[in-house]
C-alpha cells in the first residue's frame, strides 16, 4: 500500500527537529556545568553574588532548566505508551460515534480484528447479512479483549467472524501467548452471549512477513485444536488456498505490500464463508445456528453424523409475516415487522434501535411496510426499510 503522508501539527513547520522537546533546556544546563570547569567558575560566583543579575532572577532561571527534565522523561513515557491498547481509543471513540448516530441492526454479524477485518468489504461481500464491521489495523487479540464490552458485546451479535494474530507474532509474542489471548476472547464473548458461534480465520501466509510464517503457523494449529471440543468455535483455513504451485503466497492475491489481501484474496475468504449466508435466508430461533454450520461443511468438529442427522434447516421467514393468535393478528416474535410511535410520523423496521425505544403502550405495529406507509408516515432513514 501506498505510503501514507507525514501531517504536521499546526506550528511544528517552526520547531527544529534536531532538537526535540524538553532536550534544548538540558543542553544548556549542561554548558553551564561544564563552564564552571575552569573559567565559568568565576563568572558562576560573580553571578551568584547578585553583582551582576539578582539572586533571585538566577534561581528562577535554574529552575527554568530544571524544568526541562520532566518534558523528556514524558517524550519517553509518550513512546511507550504508543506500544499499550490504549493507542486505539480514539478508534473505538469513532466506532461509539457512529454507532450513536446509526442504527446497528439485531443479531447481525459482527466481523472483527485487526486490519484484514477493517480492508475486507463485508457489506458488499455478503448484501444478504446484516453486518457489522470493527476491524482496527495493527490491533492485536489482546487489544479485542480490552475493548470487547464496547466493540463486541454491545452489539449481542449472532455470529462473530474474528481476524488477528499476525500482529501480535510480528510483535515478539509467542504462538502460545497468542492461543492464551484468543481463549481469553473467546470466554469474555461466552460468558455474555453462550450461544453466539465465533470463527476464527487462520492467520494468512504473507511474504513480509515470511521469516514469521512457522510461528504464525503454529498459533493456527493450536488454535484450530482448541476448537475441537466446543461446536460453538470454528476454525476457517483461509491460509491455504492463498499459497500459488509453490507453497509460496500468491502474488494475485495480494496488494503491492505483499501482506493486505486484494479483492480476488477476499474473494476467497467470502467463498470460504458462504455457509453463513444462511442467516440471512432463515429464521434461526429454535434451530442450532453452530450445528446447522457443522453441516454445511464448517469445521473442525467431531460430531457424530446422527446427531447431525438430526439438525433440520428451517423454514424460511417470510418478511412482513403474522401469526395468528386466537381472532387477532400480531406479528410473530421472530418475524421482522414494523412499527411506530402513535404521535410519531416516522415507522421503523423492528431490529432498528429506535423501535426498541418505543414503550408498548405508546407503540403501533404494522405486519408489513405498505401498511406502516398508508398511514401517512414515512420510512426511518437510520434504518430505511
Amino acid at each position: 500500500m501506498p505510503t501514507q503522508p507525514q501531517h504536521r501539527a499546526p506550528g511544528q513547520e517552526s520547531q527544529n527537529p534536531d532538537f526535540p522537546p524538553g532536550q534544548l533546556p538540558l543542553m544548556i544546563a549542561a554548558e553551564v556545568f561544564f563552564a564552571y570547569h575552569g573559567f565559568g567558575k568565576r563568572v558562576i560566583r560573580f553571578i551568584w553574588k547578585g553583582r551582576i543579575m539578582h539572586r533571585s532572577i538566577w534561581i528562577v532561571l535554574v529552575l527554568y532548566l530544571l524544568a526541562g527534565l520532566p518534558a523528556t522523561i514524558l517524550q519517553a513515557q509518550t513512546a511507550t505508551d504508543a506500544q499499550t491498547p490504549s493507542r486505539w481509543a480514539k478508534d473505538i471513540r469513532a466506532f461509539e460515534a457512529w454507532d450513536a448516530k446509526n442504527s446497528f441492526p439485531a443479531d447481525a454479524v459482527l466481523f472483527v480484528g485487526s486490519s484484514s477485518i477493517r480492508m475486507w468489504p463485508t457489506q458488499k461481500s455478503f448484501p444478504n447479512l446484516p453486518v457489522i464491521n470493527r476491524g482496527f489495523g495493527g490491533s492485536q487479540i489482546s487489544d479485542a479483549n480490552q475493548f470487547a464490552k464496547r466493540i463486541v458485546l454491545k452489539y449481542a451479535p449472532r455470529l462473530i467472524v474474528f481476524y488477528a494474530g499476525e500482529n501480535d507474532i510480528a510483535a515478539g509474542k509467542s504462538p502460545e501467548q497468542v492461543l492464551k489471548d484468543y481463549r481469553a476472547f473467546v470466554k469474555i464473548v461466552h460468558d455474555a452471549l453462550p450461544r453466539t458461534p465465533i470463527i476464527y480465520m487462520a492467520i494468512k501466509p504473507s511474504r513480509s512477513l515470511r521469516p514469521l510464517w512457522p510461528k504464525m503457523d503454529k498459533v493456527n494449529s493450536l488454535i484450530r485444536q482448541f476448537c475441537v471440543n466446543d461446536t460453538r468455535r470454528f476454525f476457517v483455513d483461509g491460509a491455504g488456498p492463498l499459497l500459488g504451485e509453490d507453497g509460496e503466497p500468491d502474488y494475485k492475491f495480494y496488494l503491492d505490500d505483499k501482506l493486505h489481501l486484494n479483492a480476488d484474496g477476499y474473494n476467497i475468504w467470502t467463498k470460504l464463508l458462504d455457509p453463513i449466508r444462511l442467516i440471512g435466508e432463515l429464521n434461526l430461533e429454535e434451530t442450532s445456528l453452530a450445528l446447522l454450520l457443522i453441516k454445511k461443511g464448517m469445521g473442525p468438529h467431531t460430531v457424530s453424523q446422527e446427531r447431525l442427522d438430526k439438525v433440520t434447516s428451517p423454514k424460511k421467514a417470510e418478511p412482513g409475516t403474522v401469526r395468528k393468535t386466537g381472532n387477532s393478528e400480531t406479528p410473530g416474535a421472530n418475524d421482522l415487522f414494523w412499527v411506530a410511535s402513535k404521535s410519531s410520523k416516522v415507522f421503523h423496521k423492528s431490529t432498528c434501535r429506535f423501535a426498541a425505544r418505543i414503550s408498548e403502550k405508546n407503540k403501533v405495529t404494522f405486519a408489513n411496510r405498505d401498511k406502516a406507509a398508508q398511514t401517512g408516515r414515512r420510512p426511518c432513514k437510520t434504518c430505511n426499510p
